[in-house]
């Protein structure tokens, strides 16, 4: 007679199966349309040494949460705030070192 399975319990589950599952990796042709520039540009990106990466059987692999921060540490802040008041018809130049967490001057 075969056993269908239905009414056991599953099997207990090992050490192993509680551990994080390895993060997902991409491609350098993923890599590139992240960061939009081409794939060249990834590679020199490698050779410098400033993008986090993983070889694997001779190619590049990339994790998605790497590529976001190299993208954040690439941010310039601006110096000046310029704003347009088109209803008093002026232009204002604020420092954003004067401006608050919430917005406020």
């Amino acid at each position: 007679m075969l056993e269908t399975g239905i009414g056991t319990q599953p099997p207990a589950a090992s050490p192993k199966s509680i551990e994080p599952p390895l993060p997902r990796l991409v491609r350098i042709g993923v890599a590139a349309k992240a960061l939009s520039c081409s794939v060249v540009t990834v590679r020199r990106l490698v050779k410098k040494r400033v993008l986090r990466h993983h070889r694997r059987n001779g190619r590049l692999l990339f994790e998605p949460r790497d590529l976001r921060l190299f993208l954040e540490a690439q941010v310039v802040e601006p110096e000046e705030v310029i704003t347009i008041d088109l209803e008093a018809d002026e232009v204002v130049i604020i420092d954003p070192e004067t401006v608050s967490t919430n917005g406020d001057i």
